[in-house]
């Protein structure tokens, strides 16, 4: 079992028989779950916040099951499903650099970095809808006395 100290603005990896934690409070040792993970945190709901999406993570902590989650976030409109999947992902990838020792990044910083890559991907998906196919041209004889004119 290893623990490095604590200080009140670093979050610190703690390992105990095998496994690492993300703990920013000597207690804090055991149950941390997906839902602590990604909703109760105090620095998590900071990036809620900064998104102005709430609303989304109180619904969110309610779900009782992975399979109810993905049934209420799909419930979600195009823009805040994209920003809640991206927020999920972006947050474990912080999870797992502050796993291996870099520091963690400011709740602006997440927040401004998902609201870009949401509306970069929004853009994209907007041009692919409005890409329509053009009808495909078959050649035809032309009709008339096309034979003269060679």
């Amino acid at each position: 079992m290893t623990q490095l100290s604590f200080t009140p603005n670093l979050l610190v990896v703690v390992e105990v028989e095998g496994h690492t934690k993300l703990c920013s409070n000597e207690n804090y040792w055991l149950d941390e779950d997906g839902t602590h993970l990604f909703f109760k945190r105090k620095d998590v709901k900071r990036v809620w916040w900064a998104l102005n999406m709430e609303n989304v993570q109180v619904a969110l902590i309610e779900c009782r099951s992975a399979y109810e989650m993905v049934d209420t976030l799909l419930q979600l409109e195009k823009k805040e499903l994209c920003m809640a999947s991206t927020m999920l992902w972006l947050w474990w990838q912080e999870r797992n650099r502050i796993r291996e020792g870099e520091r963690r990044r400011d709740a602006g910083v997440l927040g401004s970095g998902i609201i870009a890559f949401t509306m970069k991907m929004l853009k994209l998906s907007d041009k692919e809808q409005c890409r329509q196919r053009k009808p495909v041209h078959r050649w035809e004889k032309p009709v008339g006395d096309a034979e003269n004119k060679l």
